[in-house]
C-alpha cells in the first residue's frame, strides 16, 4: 500500500494503482497544457477523482486496483474528457502549478569549497 494524496486528502492504495493514477493525472495535465485549455479544468478532474476515491472508501472500506481502474474508465482519457472544450490562446491561460524543483546535490560541495577558501586562503 502507498499513500496517494489529492487535494490534501490521503488515500491508501496499492503501489501499482498509485503509479497508474499518477500517470493518468500527468496525461491530463499534459493534455491541458498542450491544448491551451483552462487550468481550472485540471482542478475539476482532481476533485472528481477525490470524490470517487472517497465513495469507494465509504462503500468498501479500502481501495483496490480494480477500483482505481474503474475510476479512470469512468472519467475517460483526456481526449474524451476535453473533446468539447475549446482551446484558448496561450496568453490567456493560467499556467498549471509546476512541480517543485529538486535542490541540486552539488550545492553542498560549492559551499564547502567557499568555506575552505575563506578559511585557509584569507587567514
Amino acid at each position: 500500500m502507498k499513500t496517494f494524496t489529492i487535494n490534501e486528502s490521503n488515500f491508501h492504495i496499492p503501489k501499482e494503482s498509485h503509479a497508474f493514477l499518477t500517470k493518468y493525472m500527468e496525461r491530463i495535465q499534459n493534455y491541458i497544457s498542450k491544448h491551451h485549455l483552462e487550468s481550472e479544468l485540471y482542478q475539476d478532474i482532481l476533485d472528481g477523482i477525490e470524490e470517487k476515491l472517497q465513495e469507494v472508501i465509504d462503500q468498501n472500506g479500502k481501495i483496490s486496483q480494480k477500483d482505481c481502474i474503474n475510476i479512470v474508465n469512468a472519467l475517460g482519457e483526456p481526449e474524451d474528457i476535453f473533446e468539447n472544450e475549446e482551446s484558448i490562446p496561450p496568453s490567456q491561460t493560467t499556467p498549471l502549478p509546476e512541480k517543485p524543483q529538486q535542490k541540486k546535490k552539488y550545492s553542498f560541495w560549492i559551499k564547502a569549497i567557499i568555506f575552505i577558501f575563506w578559511t585557509f586562503v584569507l587567514v
